[in-house]
């Protein structure tokens, strides 16, 4: 049998050490998505979690800290604290507190949206970010506008439609006329101000903690318009409906704002389509046509 510690490697271990004076062992791996390497670690005080990938992603690694750290001050939600982040000649790595999976509260979904709605309270003069940051594995440029409008176009959009395109899904006739999309973006969204989001808030980015009490994991952070939220968590379900009824009453969204979800997830579409391939192309034009 090959012991997990024989697998992990010990150039990472020698790093963590030399920056915390932790000396840490791997004791198995365990899920952390699709993207990365992820282990839990052990030692003297407790255990630890760490995620790593071989070559250098460094700057990925770094973006999620900084995002981890933003909501770790602005959102009574539970966040995993940083412990260190760096890299090796062969390997980037981020290393987090271990937060053991444990069954929801009774009142895990209330509590859950009444601190996605405190996050969403705080704002910003401009949509962006102070870096740019990943969304999977993908590049999220977060270049600061004073309006929605040319945020969503200019960092989500338009990206992932040409990353689209140069990967053969688009023909450069539906590009032409996918640029009609801009201009409804206004007339679709509410007008409100910038909000601080998750960025990638579906089923597989929260858990209970040992409390029962909700943890946000893996941020995709910005300020951006609130309803990108609203609209990832009902992409792929796992949202119970007590959620939204207590996100209502905390802060309320707009009239109608279950018709504006497609809008919103096209950017989510476009991500998947770029990472997974072909099986999300029919659904990108779907939305694509209907708002263009």
């Amino acid at each position: 049998m090959i012991k997990p510690w024989s697998r992990f490697p010990k150039e990472i271990l020698d790093d963590i050490k030399s920056h915390t004076q932790l000396e840490v062992k791997p004791e198995k791996p365990i899920g952390g998505g699709d993207i990365n390497e992820s282990y839990l670690l052990s030692h003297a005080n407790g255990k630890l979690f760490i995620k790593y990938h071989e070559g250098d992603y460094l700057d990925m690694f770094e973006a999620e800290a900084d995002g981890l750290q933003a909501r770790s001050v602005n959102t009574p939600l539970k966040v995993p604290d940083v412990i260190q982040f760096g890299n090796t000649p062969n390997y980037a790595y981020l290393l987090l507190e271990y937060i053991p999976p444990y069954l929801k509260a009774s009142n895990f979904w209330t509590s859950f949206a009444k601190g996605l709605a405190q996050m969403h309270k705080q704002t910003n003069k401009s949509f962006g970010w102070a870096r740019n940051n990943y969304i999977g594995r993908l590049p999220q440029t977060n270049e600061f506008h004073t309006t929605w409008k040319d945020f969503y176009w200019n960092e989500r959009i338009a990206p992932q439609l040409e990353r689209a395109y140069v990967n053969g899904y688009f023909k450069k006739s539906e590009m032409l006329r996918y640029e009609r999309f801009y201009n409804n973006i206004s007339s679709v969204c509410p007008d409100e101000q910038p909000a601080l989001v998750h960025g990638d808030l579906w089923s597989g980015n929260f858990m209970a903690n040992v409390t029962g009490k909700p943890v946000l994991i893996d941020p995709a952070v910005s300020y951006a318009h609130r309803e990108m939220d609203i609209a990832m968590s009902k992409l792929f379900g796992g949202f119970d409906d007590k959620f939204y009824q207590a996100y209502q009453e905390v802060f309320p969204l707009e009239k109608d704002w279950w018709r504006r979800m497609d809008f919103y997830q096209l950017y989510y579409i476009l991500v998947h389509l770029n990472l997974f391939g072909s099986s999300y192309l029919a659904r990108s034009r779907d939305i694509l046509d209907k708002y263009s």
